[in-house]
């Protein structure tokens, strides 16, 4: 049995070129910029990594001004 988490949201979306840069440490997607220059790049790398620690994957579908899903996937 699976349980999954969805989160979406209607913003910016994330191109097709950044998805790969997504979880990485330290990355500031350069679409995103503009709009959170203090960002840190670490929120998603963090919850990747503590997903993965509980077993989980964690995956996103993304277009560019359109938004975001991310969905995080946990075997029960």
């Amino acid at each position: 049995m699976t349980f999954a988490l969805s989160i979406r949201d209607y913003g910016a979306g994330i191109s097709e070129e950044n998805l790969k840069n997504l979880f990485v440490n330290f990355s500031n997607l350069s679409e995103h910029r503009l709009e959170n220059p203090t960002g840190r790049g670490l929120g998603l790398s963090i919850c990747k990594v503590l997903v993965e620690k509980m077993g989980g994957e964690v995956s996103v579908e993304s277009t560019l001004g359109k938004g975001s899903t991310f969905t995080m996937t946990f075997k029960t």
